[in-house]
């Protein structure tokens, strides 16, 4: 809603009061799907990157999910010293 200001004919468009939206940088992506894959937890990501964990959640969703998968697959198809799967 814009005001009008006093004795003029123009009008002001609302302030915006806040933070600017995030925008995530593709070095940014990058470095989440990484330190996923690396098996770092998404509070420890989201330190690194300086930003509340609900923003990583929201804007790097893909990118969390495409590398837990990869490791998961990663650690399925080879199995540890100890470990032997049964076929």
């Amino acid at each position: 809603m814009a005001k009008k200001l006093h004795n003029l004919n123009q009008t002001v468009a609302p302030s915006r009061c806040g933070r600017p939206p995030y925008k995530p940088a593709i070095d940014a992506r990058c470095q989440v799907f990484l330190l996923t894959l690396l098996g770092f937890h998404q509070r420890d990501i989201a330190q690194a990157l300086r930003v509340d964990r609900k923003t990583l959640r929201k804007h790097f969703r893909v990118e969390l999910d495409l590398s837990a998968g990869a490791r998961r697959a990663k650690m399925l198809s080879q199995p540890g010293e100890n470990e032997t799967f049964l076929t």
